[in-house]
């Protein structure tokens, strides 16, 4: 090796850099290799042959941003503007890229090296975005998508490697909305909390808030508070808009649920301690337990705010009635499932309660009478968790199965079965408005693929941690996951 280095530096190809140990191609070499590949690569573009682009990566995510920089300037800029003088028109190049990419469908990942990520590259670079693209069961490598928008772009079955996202974020244990729809927010295995605003278009604001997982999220009815809870026992409110701290309380053991009262000014945690504990949100002051014969894992206030409904470890379900922040009485405790129940939630109007357990059911309880209505069987494992739409007309439950299941809440029957993730969904909730569901199970950078109406749920697989925005509607509401 040492003689080739010393063979081709007497003929003037390479010469030595700064840094003793490494060599360059001379100046006018580069120049004259570069503009080879510019003109084979846009030659074998035209003829829809893929080649080089299999073999080469036009430029380089992870190198120096100076390099990449470069790489772009020199390799991929040119290219564009060639086939730009080629074709005319903007959008025939485009109709050209998008083509030779579904051609490169038809191989196997392992086969596919880095042409998926370099006509990534030259489309971002013609056409400013990657909104809307089908890049389903590529095997992307080293891409740069960085501060590039993604929305509608579907990514399923994609594998991602060596590439540059915005940001990374840790596998997802709870989402939670505002009601107006405003802030979007997510709790990490990390105990990290991250907001989003616009509808989940710009990152508002992130925090370490927990030194554990954090379970649990909730959004006062007003949507200026966030309540986040965690393994460690600690419960933290924010004041949304300027992510400070207000105050912070513990359970003994980890904090599993939280619930704001409807008025706004109560919150109660159900933790590891076995107990349910109501809290002075305005002062952070405890004031009162209830206790209960194991973990709380569940909790669901009823819209008018009279009732507290906690589930336990055992299956059971507790129904307190809030007389006053300081009295509270249990109604009764129903044994309505033989697993832990993990989701609770009423529906809009407060006639119906929603639970969801480990034993794989779904019951619908009347809250007059506090007793089941109809059990929704289809899922195949744990149910881990229950959202209502607004309207009060659609019930989603997702869980062990990696599947979201649409109830129709009048029937009782299944409207839909979404399919697609490859992790648990953790977490639900519906946003107020339509056409948009935010994913985030067990995954972190944000990507987003549109839904035909009717179509299966689609998710995305990455080597890294992926939180995922769903566009499109099979359902009326969004839903976030």
């Amino acid at each position: 090796m040492h003689e080739a280095l010393e063979a081709l530096q007497r003929r003037s190809l390479v010469e030595r850099s700064k840094q003793q140990a490494t060599f360059t191609l001379q100046s006018v070499i580069l120049e004259y290799v570069t503009e080879v590949l510019v003109e084979q690569v846009s030659e074998q573009i035209q003829q829809a042959r893929w080649e080089h682009l299999i073999r080469y990566a036009l430029a380089q995510a992870r190198a120096k941003e100076y390099v990449r920089q470069a790489q772009e300037r020199l390799i991929v800029s040119p290219i564009l503007v060639r086939l730009q003088v080629i074709y005319q028109e903007t959008e025939a190049v485009k109709e050209l890229l998008v083509q030779l990419l579904s051609q490169l469908r038809t191989l196997e990942q392992e086969g596919q090296g880095y042409g998926p990520a370099n006509l990534i590259t030259l489309l971002r670079g013609l056409r400013g975005h990657l909104r809307g693209l089908d890049l389903s069961g590529f095997a992307i490598r080293g891409v740069y998508l960085q501060s590039v928008e993604m929305q509608d772009t579907t990514l399923s079955g994609a594998l991602i490697q060596d590439s540059v996202f915005t940001e990374a974020f840790d596998a997802t244990l709870a989402v939670a909305t505002s009601s107006n729809g405003q802030y979007w927010a997510a709790g990490s295995k990390r105990g990290e909390v991250r907001v989003w605003r616009g509808g989940g278009q710009i990152l508002h604001l992130v925090r370490q808030a927990h030194t554990a997982n954090t379970y649990a999220l909730a959004f006062s009815p007003d949507a200026h508070l966030l309540a986040s809870g965690s393994f460690d026992g600690s419960i933290t409110l924010w004041d949304v808009a300027s992510g400070a701290p207000l105050w912070s309380v513990w359970h003994t053991k980890g904090t599993n649920c939280l619930a704001f009262a409807p008025h706004g000014g109560m919150l109660a945690s159900g933790g590891h301690d076995a107990t349910v504990r109501i809290w002075d949100v305005r002062q952070g002051i405890h004031l009162q337990d209830l206790p209960h014969p194991g973990p709380i894992f569940s909790l669901a206030w009823s819209p008018n705010g009279t009732l507290l409904v906690s589930g336990d470890f055992e299956g059971t379900l507790h129904w307190w009635e809030m007389r006053t922040p300081q009295v509270t009485t249990c109604q009764r405790a129903r044994s309505g499932h033989s697993n832990w129940v993990r989701g609770l939630a009423f529906a809009p109007n407060g006639s119906t309660l929603a639970s969801g357990s480990w034993d794989g059911t779904v019951k619908l309880w009347e809250v007059k009478s506090q007793c089941v209505r109809q059990t929704l069987v289809g899922h195949a494992e744990r149910v881990q968790s229950l959202a209502w739409s607004p309207d009060g007309q659609t019930l989603a439950s997702g869980g062990f199965d990696h599947m979201i299941w649409l109830w129709d809440a009048k029937e009782g029957s299944a409207r839909m079965v979404l399919r697609g993730h490859t992790a648990v969904v953790n977490s639900l909730a519906f946003t107020p408005t339509a056409a948009t569901c935010l994913a985030a199970v067990k995954m972190g950078p944000c990507v987003s693929g549109r839904l035909p109406v009717g179509n299966a749920f689609v998710s995305y697989r990455a080597t890294q941690p992926l939180c995922m925005i769903l566009t499109g509607a099979p359902m009326a509401p969004n839903l976030l996951v």
